[in-house]
């Protein structure tokens, strides 16, 4: 996803720089186009999953920094209060416990698109406008990777995986935008995430397998917030008219 995130941030900026010279009031028309990039804060409430919280990884790419953790977004805005929203997410996290001589290391990813509704509310603050939508999320990628324990006399640790299921979950969500020129904005989004159907489970390593004690207490990440600071295009395409 690292170069696939560089391309998209190239046709994003280009896009930008060759459409800014529209001038037509993009308020008035019935169809609206957005897309937009944005960085991803998680929040997780599942037992210890807690230092999972945060920013996640950033990665280097010849001397650019790219996100791991990051939403790409296309909206369908019809006459300023409908919207159609397709979503993309990644977030990936890896971590460092020393304060769990039990559990050292935890790597942590998800991957889900999202499809939904949402809906302008007839007011704003001071130009920023906020809307509220409902979304469904297919997972399709995702799983955890953890070492919880010692084994040869101290000197190599146990590694155990928890692979995500492929699943749905709802989500619900507020975004604030706030278009400093008539194309270009940016804005934040906040949506609560739940995957009802999550069942998976810690497993062994195909040399051991982890006590059935720590299988039971460690179970999979289904509820989390995600908080999205964006940057936003939008724009209109050409109307042709019979002559």
């Amino acid at each position: 996803m690292k170069i696939k995130g560089l391309i998209f941030l190239i046709i994003f900026f280009i896009g930008v720089k060759s459409l800014l010279a529209q001038t037509k009031d993009l308020t008035s028309q019935k169809v609206v186009h957005q897309v937009e990039y944005g960085l991803n804060y998680m929040n997780y409430y599942n037992n210890y999953r807690q230092d999972f919280n945060g920013w996640g990884y950033m990665a280097y790419f010849n001397g650019i920094t790219l996100s791991s953790t990051h939403s790409i977004n296309y909206k369908c805005i019809i006459n300023n209060k409908h919207i159609i929203k397709l979503g993309y997410t990644r977030f990936y996290s890896n971590t460092e416990r020393n304060n769990y001589p039990d559990l050292g290391k935890n790597e942590f990813s998800l991957s889900y698109v999202s499809l939904g509704y949402g809906r302008k509310l007839p007011f704003s603050f001071k130009k920023i406008v906020p809307s509220v939508f409902a979304m469904l999320n297919y997972r399709y990628r995702g799983g955890e990777a953890a070492d919880y324990a010692w084994r040869d006399m101290g000197f190599e640790k146990n590694f155990t995986v928890l692979k995500y299921d492929q699943t749905v979950g709802i989500a619900l969500g507020i975004e604030l935008e706030y278009f400093f020129i008539q194309n270009l904005g940016l804005g934040i989004n906040t949506y609560v995430n739940y995957f009802p159907f999550e069942n998976a489970r810690f497993k062994g390593d195909g040399v051991d397998s982890p006590s059935q004690e720590f299988i039971d207490s460690h179970k999979p990440n289904n509820f989390f917030i995600n908080t999205t600071f964006k940057l936003a295009y939008r724009f209109s395409l050409p109307s042709f008219k019979k002559k």
